[in-house]
């Protein structure tokens, strides 16, 4: 299934109750639980928005866990060229794009594809990207998981597991090679 997003505004999280959007839920509440769900990525099949996009859930304020099989989404846009200027979101994940909750038990081999900014401008689109989650929150907690994603592309903080974490991360891995855009330096 496709699905999408044109609420909120990049990288404003206070904007995240604006938009969101998620292949299972939109938004996962405190005492929501996701388990044991399957979602399939394909070319028709992508999940896009500006802020807050996930695989599983836009947003996580509850539980998402033991998913080992069958997680690999299209977050973003489909096939994006890393030079193109079509597309701008920011905290986005296989996973979740913002978790405020506890991820626990997940292997995704999902595809984030999102797209890089007019003219390589550094900051202005692709930002926040991660392969499990965009943003850990402060009370979040992702353990026990496993990106092993073909790619997780984005302009500014990027990472394998998190794009920017200010929670807790445990016995978490990577499992594929991830590399940086020909054109960007790391400082």
């Amino acid at each position: 299934v496709s699905v999408s997003s044109i609420g909120g505004i990049v990288n404003k999280l206070s904007s995240l109750s604006e938009g969101g959007a998620g292949g299972i839920v939109g938004t996962n509440l405190e005492n929501g639980l996701i388990e044991k769900c399957f979602v399939s990525g394909s070319s028709g099949n992508t999940i896009q928005g500006k802020i807050g996009v996930g695989g599983i859930a836009g947003i996580n304020y509850g539980t998402i866990q033991n998913m080992t099989d069958g997680v690999d989404p299209i977050v973003g846009a489909y096939n994006g060229k890393e030079a193109s200027s079509t597309i701008s979101n920011s905290y986005a994940g296989t996973i979740v794009g913002v978790n405020y909750g506890k991820i626990y038990g997940i292997k995704s081999e999902g595809k984030i594809n999102t797209r890089r900014c007019e003219n390589d401008v550094e900051g202005a689109g692709a930002t926040n990207i991660g392969g499990i989650a965009g943003y850990n929150g402060v009370d979040g907690v992702i353990e026990s998981c496993l990106f092993e994603g073909m790619r997780c592309v984005g302009d500014t903080n990027v990472g394998g597991i998190v794009g920017f974490n200010e929670g807790t991360i445990k016995n978490c891995m990577t499992g594929r090679r991830l590399r940086k855009p020909s054109n960007t330096e790391i400082l």
